[in-house]
């Protein structure tokens, strides 16, 4: 009889000896690497060490390591004056996961952390929008007119819905320049209110004006309805609620400094106010964490208003929650990424009606309401990834009660961040 000394060694006919043998080899390995992971942390190396909490979870170890709802905690600097203030701001463990795509279109393995404190200050979602940007060749002084569509009903100035108003350029324009409607989403008349002229989307302050008038008189430059060389009203009026065009990602993936942060997105895309005020939030961490957070696909569910209804693909190392990761009810149910356990196990602890597994869509849950970093007793609105799929202008937020609502996305509210280890 001859001696089997190895495993290839096993005739064909014991193929199913071999595979289990396999099977057990396999699994002997893969808790040599949990036991690898563990004996990390035994060692002290836990949170401190952010390198060390990337290998345990790339390694597929992290739900060994860690549990859903541990705080792990890292300083963040508001670095918004010569008089920084450090914050101790912990995060939650949210969820584990093994087939996030990297963009290298890598899938990875790892854990998503979770803000429990809202940042310290206020950030729009995007800011108000320009209706008109003055094409190569540039702008004649003379009369344009332009016609209004898109106007939402529940305004003010739906009344101003298809009128045509005019207005006249007193110099000529250079290219670039924009112009943006002075009248807010709420004034019921814009006769006789001005368009404010800017010389480029970072400009805060008009280099000139123009006074608008109902007519036709003049250049017809187009309806508001974003079709053509004239913006979408409702971005001109209020901002535009897409995730990968928004302010707030640029500024929550950069570690620029204050004015450095943002650049447009499209040529109708201006600069919020706070470019000016605050750095890039990512200028808040030491590189340590920076080079743990892994760059992921993030999937947003765009408006069907001037989107299409198309899902957006962005690839970020800091993003905030969408619906259904927050375990509410979602638009459209499978886009925007998995319900974190940390929200199915908060819901499930919550008493709700048995019918629900999630938080319904316009509802009140004080399990969901956000405190500051910097205040952690005073409640916050929170802004959350999902747009609105029925208008270009509103995103999904939970307001200091535990509301679950949408609001504008040029009104600046405080975020949760998240991200991937």
């Amino acid at each position: 009889m001859n001696e089997i000394k190895t495993l290839n060694d096993i005739p064909i006919m014991d193929e199913i000896a071999r595979s289990a043998i396999e099977k057990v080899e396999n699994r002997l390995a893969n808790n040599e690497k949990r036991l690898d992971g563990l004996a990390d942390i035994v060692s002290g190396a836990h949170a401190d060490n952010w390198e060390t909490v990337s290998k345990i979870t790339s390694s597929g170890n992290a739900r060994a390591a860690f549990a859903i709802g541990e705080q792990l905690s890292e300083e963040w600097t508001d670095n918004r004056s010569e008089t920084s203030t450090v914050y101790s701001a912990p995060m939650n463990v949210a969820h584990f996961s093994d087939s996030e795509l990297d963009e290298n279109g890598n899938t990875v393995k790892g854990m998503f952390l979770h803000w429990a404190y809202t940042t310290p200050f206020d950030i729009p979602f995007d800011a108000k929008e320009a209706f008109y940007e003055v094409p190569e060749g540039g702008m004649p002084a003379g009369i344009y007119n332009v016609k209004l569509v898109g106007i939402n009903s529940s305004w003010d100035s739906y009344a101003m819905l298809g009128k045509t108003l005019q207005f006249e350029i007193a110099e000529d324009l250079p290219e670039g320049y924009q112009l943006v409607f002075a009248a807010a989403y709420d004034t019921a008349d814009w006769i006789g209110t001005n368009v404010n002229i800017y010389e480029s989307a970072k400009s805060l302050t008009a280099a000139a004006t123009a006074v608008l008038s109902e007519g036709t008189e003049g250049t017809y430059l187009g309806p508001t309805d974003g079709n053509g060389e004239v913006n979408h009203i409702q971005k001109a009026l209020v901002g535009y609620n897409r995730w990968s065009c928004s302010a707030l990602r640029q500024w929550l993936n950069s570690s620029a400094g204050i004015g450095e942060w943002w650049e447009p997105q499209n040529k109708w895309d201006r600069a919020p106010s706070q470019l000016n005020k605050y750095p890039g939030f990512l200028s808040g961490y030491n590189e340590d964490i920076i080079a743990a957070m892994k760059t992921i696909q993030v999937k947003t569910a765009c408006n069907t208003v001037t989107d299409g209804g198309v899902t957006d693909i962005t690839y970020d190392k800091v993003f905030i929650p969408s619906l259904e990761e927050m375990n509410i009810a979602p638009q459209v149910s499978g886009i925007e990424g998995e319900a974190w356990e940390f929200f199915k196990q908060l819901f499930a602890a919550a008493d709700i009606a048995a019918t629900r597994t999630n938080w319904a869509q316009y509802g009140t849950y004080e399990e969901l309401k956000s405190y500051s970093v910097s205040a952690k007793t005073a409640a916050q609105y929170a802004r959350l990834r999902s747009d609105s799929r029925y208008n270009a202008i509103h995103t999904w937020t939970i307001n200091p009660g535990g509301y679950v609502s949408t609001y504008y996305a040029n009104t600046a509210y405080r975020t949760r961040p998240a991200f991937f280890i």
